[in-house]
Formats: C-alpha cells, sequence, structure tokens
C-alpha cells in the first residue's frame, strides 16, 4: 500500500541518515531517559543502528568507504552536492556527525485499515524518531539553520512555534522530507536539556512530549518482546516488526484459501519478523520470521531455499558476470522450532565489488557529459 512505501522511505531515510547508539544491549534496554518517550504503548515497528559501535569495526568502515561512493553517485544523478548542505548545516548548529549519539524510531499500525481505498496519511500515524545528542542545541537554532537551508536551496519552509506541556514545538510545513512523503507537516521538539530531539507528525509528537514530561520509560509489548529474542545478540542494527490483529486475520485468511500458493500458506501463522546486522571483521545478516506453528517456519525455510536464494543466485550471477560476490554464496535457510531464518555474510570483498561497480557507473555518468 500507499502507507507502507512512505513508511518504507521514512526508515530508509532515518537508517542511512541517523544513528543509534544502544551497545550490546537490546531495546529498550538501551534506550535511555527522554529518548525512550518515542516508544509509544502499542508500538509494533521498531528500528536501532548503533554507529558509534559499527564504526569500530573492519566492515563497518569499510561500509562508510561504499557509502561514500554512494553519496558521489547520488550527487550526480541529482545535480546537489549534499556534502555542501551537510556542511551548511554543521556550520548552522555547531553539530557534527560525532555529535548525533542515537536515533530511536517508533510506529504504531495497529489503527491502520490496510484495505481502505485510501490509507491514511503518515500524519495520522503514531510515528515517532527521538534523536539523542552529545551537546545540547536549542530547537530554535536548529528550525533556523533548516528554514535558511531550505530558502537557499529555493525552497519556502513555513516554520511555527508553539507550545505543548512547557515544550516548545516547531511545525514545518512545506518542507522537502514532509512533501517526499506525502505529509502536510512535520513537527520537532527538543527535550533532555535540549540534547533529544523528537520528530514526527504533530500529534504523535505531543504524545512523546506528554510521555516525556510524564517520566514515561520505554517499554515493548509482550509481543514485541518476544520478537526481540530473534535478534542476533550484540547487532549494531536492527528492525523489530509485529503483525497487527488486522495484518494476522488477513493472513489467517490468505492461507484458509484453496488457491493459496506455498508463501501464502506459510504466512498463515507470522508472528512478527526481526531484520539485524552484527558487525565485526564481517557483517551477519538474519531476516528471522516468527511464526504461531512449527511446520509454518519449516515452509518458510523451505520457500527461502527453493525459491528465495536460487532466484538471487541465478539473477545475480547474470547481473555481476565473473564478479566474486561473497555474500551471494553465503546465503542460507534454517528453522528452529518456530522460527525461519534467512542469513548471509556480507565480507569485504562484498563491498570491493560493490565499490567497483559504484566507479564504474560514475564514470559513465561522467562520459555521458
Amino acid at each position: 500500500t500507499k502507507t507502507m512505501v512512505k513508511l518504507g522511505m521514512l526508515c530508509g531515510i532515518l537508517s542511512l541518515g541517523l544513528v543509534v547508539g544502544c551497545g550490546d544491549q537490546r531495546a529498550p534496554g538501551g534506550v535511555s531517559g527522554e529518548a525512550g518517550a518515542a516508544i509509544m504503548p502499542n508500538a509494533n515497528v521498531i528500528m536501532f543502528y548503533d554507529m558509534q559501535a559499527a564504526q569500530n569495526t573492519a566492515i563497518g568502515k569499510a561500509m562508510e568507504a561504499m557509502s561514500e561512493d554512494f553519496g558521489k553517485v547520488a550527487e550526480q544523478m541529482q545535480e546537489q552536492n549534499l556534502h555542501e548542505l551537510r556542511d551548511k548545516f554543521q556550520q548552522a548548529t555547531g553539530l557534527t556527525d560525532n555529535d548525533i549519539l542515537s536515533v530511536l524510531f517508533a510506529v504504531d499500525l495497529s489503527n491502520i485499515d490496510f484495505d481502505a481505498p485510501e490509507p491514511p496519511a503518515l500524519d495520522d500515524l503514531d510515528l515517532v524518531a527521538a534523536i539523542s545528542l552529545k551537546k545540547s542545541v536549542s530547537g530554535a537554532q536548529l528550525a533556523e539553520a533548516l528554514q535558511t537551508m531550505a530558502a537557499e536551496e529555493g525552497e519556502e519552509v513555513e516554520v511555527r512555534e508553539t507550545t505543548h506541556q512547557g515544550i516548545a514545538v516547531y511545525t514545518f510545513s512545506g518542507s522537502a522530507l514532509a512533501d517526499s512523503l506525502d505529509m502536510k507537516e512535520l513537527s520537532m521538539a527538543m527535550v533532555g536539556k535540549d540534547r533529544v530531539c523528537l520528530v514526527g507528525p504533530t500529534a504523535a509528537l505531543q504524545a512523546a512530549v506528554e510521555r516525556t514530561v510524564g517520566g514515561s520509560k520505554a517499554s515493548l509489548s509482550p509481543a514485541m518482546q518476544d520478537i526481540e529474542k530473534s535478534v542476533q545478540a550484540g547487532s549494531q542494527f536492527y528492525v523489530v516488526f509485529a503483525m497487527t490483529e488486522a495484518m494476522k486475520a488477513e493472513a489467517a485468511e490468505a492461507a484458509a484459501s484453496e488457491y493459496a500458493e506455498e508463501m501464502e500458506k506459510a504466512m498463515g501463522t507470522l508472528e512478527g519478523a526481526s531484520l539485524s546486522l552484527l558487525m565485526g571483521n564481517e557483517a551477519k545478516v538474519a531476516l528471522t520470521g516468527i511464526f504461531g506453528a512449527e511446520e509454518d517456519a519449516a515452509a518458510m525455510a523451505g520457500f527461502f531455499e527453493n525459491m528465495v536464494i536460487s532466484s538471487i543466485r541465478m539473477f545475480g550471477g547474470m547481473m555481476l558476470g565473473p564478479r566474486p560476490l561473497p555474500a551471494m554464496q553465503s546465503l542460507q535457510s534454517s528453522h528452529d522450532g518456530s522460527q525461519a531464518t534467512l542469513s548471509f555474510t556480507i565480507s569485504e570483498q562484498d563491498i570491493i565489488t560493490l565499490q567497483e561497480m559504484v566507479q564504474e557507473q560514475m564514470q559513465g555518468m561522467m562520459h555521458m557529459h
């Protein structure tokens, strides 16, 4: 649906541009102070990324170099100097990459009707990000910097300042991020002695501010706690997702159909899933589904092996040719009780191969110009 696509875009933006410092602990144990206010009581999507821990690993350094190459390609394609924009933001706020300590992203999908002709806009979702900073910066300073940068890019961004529960709230309308997500407006508030930035749709942001003022601690539902256990211990990045009751009912109905395909039948008792990266000299990636029946987990593991892995290797081989990509060969499927996992390992050779492909793309673009 359109809503899920927009959520995917927002997850991508957050995971690429922001960080979370949760160390070797799992959520919500790694979330401290006011940042935990981003977790609403019925959250069924939680995302974390521990950049500081990742950057201290060999594969993390290699991935960072690769992201720089991808950034250069993006700049050329958009004809926009993203590094220049970042430098302007740093000069205006005094914040550097090292000053961003953490990000927590949470959303409650339980009230979405995915069968509706027009799914609800993101403005109506209970969705919040909490960015923790090493040093304090005022909301007014951040708002002014963002508005000035937008003006320099030829964009007109309206900023409205209000107060909620004694906390200043800055609401942006006409911003590039809000527009790209079809949002009418996006709100921001600084809490925790101006060292935690809460961002989200206005109503969701106000609810997070109320949790902050009320001293609510980060917490996960029992269902989310169970799914969270499937995350690889010590992972620097992970996403945890729990099915809503409406999703479960739809999956069960599809599985019961006489025309149901193999994957639909296996998805009939899906409770939720997790995606995690455990980084060291290599990055171990695991996508795990948690099912209500062991036979469904076994069926999904079989689907991973017979359909997903074989297809990736076939089409990947056609695209790569003789290039070595060990990650593709490391793909494997397994199941343990009610859990089915698709996993693979990203090595330095994989990064080298991808960097070569990016460099070739850049050279091709330069020849075109």
